[in-house]
């Protein structure tokens, strides 16, 4: 692949200086870039092998940041508080090459912690304010606005279809060493589906979730500042 065409196609300060892997993720590969005006930016080539629909995903990821962004409008750092996507010179929101491929380009976000591991309570309440700081900005968002990109994604009786699924075929004999974990998820079977039952019978309202809260998907920065990333399946 060319990687200084594919940058040269986005409205971006400058031209391609340096690049380097950000092997970090799992879904998407993602590249830094440098430019000659020394501006940052982050480069991903989407995986429509798990996201086939890019025009939509990427529809649904500027809905929510715009809305992020109005929320935080003259706050400190209000830049680093939401992903800015970054448009491709013909006004795109993201780039196909002729082989199919599909890229997206964000602003680079700097000084903020991003950690792998939740290592002791500080982290885990810095971790539990952003995610429900998040669920706060979008609160009055209608998430029917938004395309389901992974279908049945946050579907908790299906999810347990699969674990029964993986519980019985037990391919990697590892069922004996998650007993206790298994037990918790049978005792709030019923609770969690019943959750999702009633949401899909109109009795609880819909709102906007994240759906992949890792604590690597949050940008941590000074003063209570973060920023959640990662936004493919954020979906009602």
């Amino acid at each position: 692949m060319d990687i200084t065409n594919i940058v040269g196609r986005f409205a971006i300060n400058g031209s391609l200086r340096d690049k380097h892997a950000n092997t970090t993720g799992h879904i998407n590969t993602t590249i830094m870039v440098r430019t000659s005006a020394g501006s940052s930016y982050v480069l991903q080539r989407i995986n429509t092998a798990v996201f086939p629909h890019p025009a939509e995903l990427m529809e649904n990821i500027r809905l929510v940041t715009t809305h992020i962004a109005s929320k935080v409008a003259g706050l400190p750092d209000a830049s680093r508080r939401h992903l800015s996507i970054i448009p491709t010179k013909d006004g795109r929101l993201f780039h196909q090459e002729p082989d199919g491929s599909s890229w997206r380009m964000y602003s680079f976000i700097d000084q903020v912690d991003n950690y792998d591991m939740v290592a002791d309570e500080e982290i885990a309440y810095r971790f539990g304010r952003a995610v429900g700081l998040f669920q706060s900005q979008m609160r009055d968002f209608d998430g029917s606005r938004l395309f389901i990109t992974i279908p049945h994604f946050h579907d908790m009786a299906w999810r347990y279809v699969q674990l029964d699924a993986a519980v019985k075929s037990d391919q990697f004999d590892r069922v004996k060493e998650v007993r206790p974990e298994l037990a918790y998820l049978e005792e709030n079977r019923k609770r969690g589906c019943a959750i999702w039952d009633l949401w899909q019978a109109g009795r609880l309202p819909t709102r906007v979730t994240h759906n992949d809260t890792k604590v690597n998907n949050v940008l941590f920065g000074k003063n209570g500042l973060s920023c959640m990333i990662d936004l493919d399946t954020v979906m009602p």
